[in-house]
Order: C-alpha cells, then sequence, then structure tokens
C-alpha cells in the first residue's frame, strides 16, 4: 500500500471508533459538535440514535482510548511525510471531542444526570483526551501547527483552562470518588502546560491566585512548583488568608 492508502485507512478506523465506540459510550449522536439544528439549537442526544440499551465494553473503551495515546505520541513520527501528522484531522477531532462535550455540559463527570452514561466510561474517556493532548504539546514542541492549523501555543493555553476546571471540579467529593483518572490526567496536563514556553511567568502567578482563590489546592500547589522562589506563595497570601479564616470560623 501507498503512504497516502495507509493515512486514508488509519484515518477511516479512528472515525470508526469514534463512531462506534466513544460516541455511543458517552450517548452522544454520530454528528455531535460537527452540526447544530437549523433553528440554532444545541444537538441533543438522541436515545434512539444508539439504542437506551446499547453498552459499551469498558475494555473496548480503554483500548481505543490507548490507540489515541499511542497515535497522539507518534504525531510527527518520521515515517511520516514532511508537513503531515497521524491521524490527520480525525485525530484531532476524536481527541478533543470528549473534552469539548464536557465544557459544553453535554457530558458530565461524577454521577449526576448523565443519561445514564457510566462514570467510569466518562472517567476513562476523558482522562485519555487529556494525556493525547499533553502527547500532542509534546509531540509537536517546536512546530508551527499539530494539524489542521491548530497553533501549539493556543491549544496549549486551551488545554490549562480544561484542566483548571476538571480540577476546581475535583473540590466535590463525589467527582473525586467517581473521576481519579481524569483528575490524575488533569495534573499531568497542567503540568506539562505551565512548564511550556506558552505560559510566562506572570501568566503562572495569576493562575496560582485563581487556583487558591478557588480552593483548588492541588493545581495550586502544582503551579507554584514551576514559579521560582515563593513568588507562587506571596502572590496567593489574601487567598490563602481568605482560606484559613473560613476554615477557622465556627459559626
Amino acid at each position: 500500500e501507498t503512504g497516502s492508502s495507509i493515512a486514508e485507512d488509519l484515518e477511516y478506523i479512528i472515525a470508526s471508533l469514534r463512531a462506534k465506540i466513544i460516541l455511543p459510550a458517552l450517548r452522544l449522536p454520530t454528528n455531535w459538535g460537527r452540526s447544530s439544528n437549523e433553528d440554532g439549537e444545541e444537538t441533543k442526544r438522541k436515545e434512539d440514535e444508539h439504542g437506551s440499551a446499547t453498552a459499551i465494553s469498558l475494555t473496548l473503551i480503554a483500548q481505543a482510548s490507548k490507540l489515541f495515546e499511542t497515535l497522539c505520541h507518534s504525531r510527527t513520527s518520521a515515517s511520516a511525510p514532511e508537513g503531515t501528522y497521524i491521524g490527520g484531522k480525525v485525530l484531532l477531532e476524536v481527541v478533543l471531542l470528549p473534552l469539548t462535550a464536557l465544557e459544553s455540559g453535554a457530558i458530565q463527570l461524577g454521577t449526576g444526570d448523565n443519561d445514564n452514561v457510566s462514570s467510569e466510561s466518562i472517567d476513562i474517556i476523558v482522562s485519555s483526551s487529556l494525556r493525547c493532548s499533553q502527547h500532542l504539546i509534546s509531540a509537536t514542541s517546536g512546530e508551527p501547527s499539530v494539524g489542521d492549523g491548530v497553533d501549539p501555543a493556543n491549544l496549549t493555553r486551551a488545554m490549562v483552562k480544561i484542566a483548571l476546571s476538571i480540577l476546581t471540579k475535583a473540590n466535590s467529593e463525589e467527582v473525586k470518588a467517581s473521576s481519579p483518572k481524569a483528575i490524575e490526567a488533569a495534573l499531568g496536563l497542567l503540568l506539562d502546560c505551565i512548564r511550556s514556553e506558552s505560559i510566562d511567568a506572570n501568566t503562572k502567578r495569576q493562575l496560582a491566585v485563581t487556583t487558591a482563590d478557588a480552593g483548588c489546592w492541588e493545581a495550586w500547589k502544582t503551579i507554584c512548583s514551576e514559579l521560582e522562589g515563593e513568588s507562587g506563595l506571596s502572590s496567593s497570601i489574601a487567598s490563602i488568608a481568605q482560606a484559613l479564616g473560613n476554615w477557622n470560623d465556627t459559626t
């Protein structure tokens, strides 16, 4: 087979896994994220599209996710023709889809209103997407794009927001108990992102304050570990004092 034929076959496989495993596991319609209804309403899940009784094996979900992670890790492999990216646009889409769904509220971490979606399925898929993003940022370091014209610096900044959003949700005991993989992956992604040249020291200090204000102490500790001296601590003093005051308040 020619290189272009192999690339097309790979993209077909990725698209098939997206349609037959990832979307059904999240109870999202096959066109989710690609189009909206003519009246402008957000595309809703369709139980009749995947069937309310459809159950996707956690093993299948984990295997598909592992393949995506491997491909992202090899995104700019030397075996790929110059200027091309392993997995093409469809790999980028399948990586970002669960994170977009999470940020839009189409899926949720924890055991809340998830339309009977398994919280473990969400944990596996979201954590894999976070690791895939981490691999993409690392694999395309110094490259002008991670593919499809997406700038690595912009992706890095976007992933900081997503990681912090997940870690803030982890303040909930319900989320903490049901989403350990996603929380661990979010911390790893955050660490790699703030080590990137795309995030300067001033931005890190601002993030330290933001996470302290939110009481997101694991994220705060991770960010402060990458700041020189005690600048993260000093910039967060007011937030820490407030948190201690609340803790000491017995009324």
